[in-house]
């Protein structure tokens, strides 16, 4: 395996490691929700999305993190501060998944506070 000489970086993000040597943490599995174009976003500015399918996708891929040993992060995306505040009140159980958030906005900023 390769080792770099130069000092690796290592930071942790919602209690998982990222970085260092190669193979010296897991290779973490990083799913994104409700980017521009994301299917299942019915209506970006009331926060609107499919409930169901949103779940699906969680569910698929902390079952792929128990399969694979991989830690698993979710990348919460949104257009406005309403679709990121809408929906995390309006179903996502974001207890259960450890979720970073990214606001992609224009005039305003939101803050996301990591589980």
């Amino acid at each position: 395996m390769v080792v770099y000489e130069k000092d690796q970086m290592m930071v942790e993000i919602a209690g998982i490691p990222f970085g260092g040597q190669p193979g010296e943490y897991p290779t973490v599995l990083i799913g994104s929700l409700f980017y521009q174009g994301h299917k299942i976003v019915q209506d970006a500015k009331i926060g609107l999305f499919d409930k169901k399918e949103a779940n699906r996708l969680l569910s698929l891929q902390d079952n792929l993190s128990e399969q694979t040993g991989n830690p698993a992060i979710v990348d919460v995306m949104g257009f406005s501060r309403s679709m990121l505040l809408l929906c995390f009140k309006k179903s996502i159980p974001v207890s259960k998944w450890r979720v970073v958030g990214t606001a992609i906005l224009t005039a305003s900023t939101v803050s996301i506070t990591s589980r």
